[in-house]
């Protein structure tokens, strides 16, 4: 398995990391704060998305899908346990659940891609 392949969810991770420091109230977030959980499930859809990227490599799509799911989970609790210690911010398992469905989503979609382009592939080769 290439790091670069995980590249884009490593840098994607710190992204994460980094606006889950920002203590509450300091930054307007606008038509997000209203939409706290979608903007859970979308942050973590792109997560889930590259971290399939990076597993698909070597790894079969069920297993890429897997590996993503486990490793978008654990990214998930971890990122809400760090909130804890963030002024303002508490975690929270319905945050938690909207990250998981959103890496489920992310790690779907990238399968899928990888799944039609796989598909266009063989109908190019029989004709």
């Amino acid at each position: 398995m290439s790091v670069r392949r995980f590249l884009p969810a490593m840098l994607w991770w710190l992204v994460i990391a980094a606006a889950s420091s920002i203590p509450a109230g300091t930054v307007s977030i606008g038509f997000w704060a209203n939409h706290d959980k979608l903007a859970h499930f979308l942050i973590f859809s792109v997560l889930g998305f590259w971290l399939c990227h990076g597993f698909l490599g070597k790894s079969s799509m069920a297993k890429s899908f897997l590996f993503a799911m486990a490793l978008g989970l654990a990214a998930g609790a971890v990122d809400e346990f760090y909130q804890s210690f963030i002024p303002g911010r508490d975690p929270s398992r319905w945050d938690w659940i909207a990250d998981t469905s959103g890496v489920f989503f992310g790690a779907f979609l990238r399968n899928a891609f990888h799944w039609f382009s796989t598909a266009e592939n063989v109908d190019t080769k029989c004709q």
